[in-house]
C-alpha cells in the first residue's frame, strides 16, 4: 500500500501575496531611502542644527500647502480615474488628459507663488525678509505637479516597480547634491536643496513613466472638460489634506513664534519620524490597496472585505514596529538626527501608540476616496484637522513634548471614531470581527512595552517584548495558509 502524501501547505490568498509584495517592495525601496535621507538628515542635523531643521520644515511644508491648494490631489484623484478606465484607450486619453491638466496647475501654482511671496514671508517669519526664497522656490510647482501626476499614472497602471525605482533614485541623486551644498553653504544651502530635490524627483519619474501612445492628444480646454469629476473630488481632497496641513503650519507657526525655531526642528524630528519613516507602512500598502479598492468601490460585500483584510495585515506588520520604537526611540533618534533631538523622544514613544487605532481609521478613510465622496472625506478631514490643533495646542502648552505624544494619540481615537461612524452609517459596511480584537492586542502591547521601557530600560524590553509582537504576522499568514 502506498504510503499517503503528506499535505501540502496551501498557498496565501492572491490578496495576501498582492499585499506582501508591495509591502515588500516599497518598503525596501524606502528603507533604502531612509537609510539615504538618513545619511543626509544627520549631516544636515550637525550642520545646521534644530534652527536650520526649523527652517527647513517651515518652507517645505509652505511649498507642500501651496502645491495642494492648486494641484487638486492629482496624485490620489488621477490613480481613481485610470483605475476605473475599462479599455486601453480610455486609459491612454485619461494619461493624456492628467498630463495636460497637471502642466497647466504647475505653472499656475508657480506663479501664484511668486505673486504671494512677500505676504507669506510676512506670514511665517513676521517680515519681507523671506521673499527672495519664497520667490525661488516658486519654480518647486511644476515639477512637484508633473511627478505627482506620472506617480499616479504609474500607480494607476500598477507599474508599482518602476515607480519604486524612479521614487529611489529620486533620492539618492537629490542627496548626492544636497551633501556638499550643505557642507560648503550650510543654511544658505536649504532653498537651493529642495529645489534639487523636487527636480531630481521629477527628472526621474519622466525617465521611467508610463509611455502613451503618441497620437493621444489633447488641447487644454479639452483635458479640463474631461477631467472634470476628477477636478471636483480633487477639489474636496484638496480642501481635506488642506485642513491637515492648514494645522500643522498653524501649530508649527505658534511654536515658531512662542518657543522659537529649534521647538519647531524637534516638533518635526517627532512628526517626520512618526509620520514618515513609520508611515511607509501605510504608503506601501496603499500603493496596491488603493487601486484595487477603486474597481471594486461599486459592491459593498468585495469592498468591505477588502478593507478588513488590509486593516488586518496593517494591524499585523505594524505591531513589531511599535515595539521597536518605543524601546529604542533614543536611538532611532541619534542616527537619525543627534542627541540634541532628544526632547522629542517622549512625543514619539507615546504617539507611536496611535499606530494601532491609524491602520483601520486609514483603510476605512480610503474608501470614501475610491466611491468618490470627497464631501464627505473633506468634512472628516477637516473635523480631524481641528481635532489634532486643538489638542496639540493645549497639551503641548500643558505637558510639553509628553503632551504632544498624547494629543496625537487622541487625536487617532477621535479620527477613528468618525470615520467608523461614516463607514458604518453611511456605506452600511462593517469591519471583520477580528479586526477590534487585533487592535485591542496590538494596544496592549503597545502599552505594555512603555511600561516597560520606563521601569526596566528599553533592550530588556525589546528582549520581552518584540517576540511577542511578531507572533500576530506570524499568526496571521498561518491562518491565512490554513483558511
Amino acid at each position: 500500500m502506498a504510503p499517503t502524501p503528506l499535505k501540502s501547505k496551501r498557498p496565501l490568498p492572491a490578496a495576501t501575496t498582492r499585499v506582501i509584495k508591495a509591502l515588500s517592495l516599497f518598503s525596501g525601496v524606502q528603507a533604502v531611502g531612509i537609510i539615504v535621507s538618513i545619511v543626509r538628515t544627520k549631516l544636515v542635523a550637525l550642520w545646521i542644527g534644530t534652527t536650520g531643521v526649523g527652517l527647513l520644515s517651515l518652507y517645505s511644508l509652505a511649498m507642500q500647502l501651496i502645491a495642494t491648494a492648486t494641484q487638486f490631489n492629482i496624485n490620489q484623484s488621477a490613480v481613481r480615474d485610470i483605475s476605473r478606465s475599462q479599455t486601453d484607450d480610455a486609459r491612454t486619453t485619461a494619461v493624456a488628459m492628467i498630463r495636460r491638466i497637471a502642466i497647466v496647475l504647475g505653472i499656475g501654482g508657480a506663479l501664484l507663488t511668486m505673486a504671494l511671496s512677500p505676504l507669506l514671508s510676512i506670514i511665517v517669519f513676521g517680515d519681507t525678509t523671506h521673499t527672495i526664497p519664497f520667490l525661488i522656490l516658486a519654480s518647486l510647482l511644476p515639477l512637484m505637479a508633473v511627478t505627482a501626476a506620472e506617480n499616479a499614472i504609474m500607480q494607476g497602471y500598477q507599474r508599482l516597480s518602476a515607480l519604486a525605482r524612479s521614487t529611489l533614485l529620486g533620492a539618492i541623486a537629490g542627496t548626492a547634491i544636497a551633501i556638499p551644498l550643505y557642507y560648503f553653504f550650510r543654511i544658505n544651502a536649504i532653498v537651493p536643496v529642495l529645489v534639487i530635490f523636487a527636480a531630481a524627483n521629477c527628472i526621474f519619474v519622466l525617465i521611467y513613466g508610463v509611455r502613451a501612445p503618441r497620437k493621444t492628444q489633447i488641447s487644454t480646454a479639452e483635458a479640463f472638460r474631461r477631467g472634470k469629476p476628477m477636478l471636483k473630488l480633487g477639489t474636496y481632497l484638496t480642501t481635506s489634506t488642506l485642513a491637515g496641513l492648514g494645522a500643522t503650519y498653524i501649530f508649527m507657526v505658534f511654536l515658531n513664534r512662542y518657543y522659537g525655531q529649534s521647538t519647531v526642528g524637534l516638533f518635526n524630528a517627532g512628526s517626520t519620524l512618526l509620520n514618515s519613516y513609520v508611515g511607509i507602512i501605510f504608503t506601501a500598502i496603499a500603493m496596491e490597496f488603493y487601486p484595487r479598492l477603486a474597481k471594486a468601490a461599486s459592491s459593498k460585500l468585495r469592498t468591505a472585505t477588502i478593507v478588513s483584510h488590509e486593516a488586518s495585515m496593517a494591524l499585523a506588520v505594524v505591531a513589531p514596529v511599535i515595539v521597536v520604537v518605543i524601546c529604542c526611540g533614543d536611538l532611532i533618534m541619534d542616527i537619525l538626527y543627534s542627541s540634541g533631538f532628544s526632547p522629542a523622544k517622549p512625543f514619539v514613544a507615546i504617539g507611536i501608540i496611535a499606530m494601532a487605532l491609524r491602520a483601520p481609521a486609514w483603510c476605512m478613510a480610503y474608501t470614501m476616496i475610491a466611491k468618490g465622496d470627497g464631501r464627505t472625506y473633506m468634512l472628516t478631514e477637516c473635523a480631524s484637522a481641528i481635532a489634532y490643533l486643538v489638542f496639540n495646542t493645549i497639551l503641548f502648552g500643558a505637558f510639553g513634548f509628553r503632551g504632544l505624544g498624547v494629543a496625537y494619540f487622541l487625536w487617532y481615537a477621535v479620527y477613528t471614531a468618525i470615520v467608523y461612524t461614516v463607514y458604518t452609517r453611511r456605506y452600511r459596511m462593517r469591519l471583520a470581527p477580528a479586526i477590534p480584537m487585533q487592535m485591542a492586542v496590538t494596544m496592549a502591547i503597545a502599552l505594555a512595552t512603555l511600561l516597560l521601557d520606563h521601569y526596566i530600560g528599553g533592550w530588556l524590553s525589546l528582549a520581552v517584548m518584540l517576540p511577542l509582537s511578531l507572533l500576530l504576522p506570524i499568526i496571521k499568514f498561518k491562518n491565512r495558509r490554513s483558511n
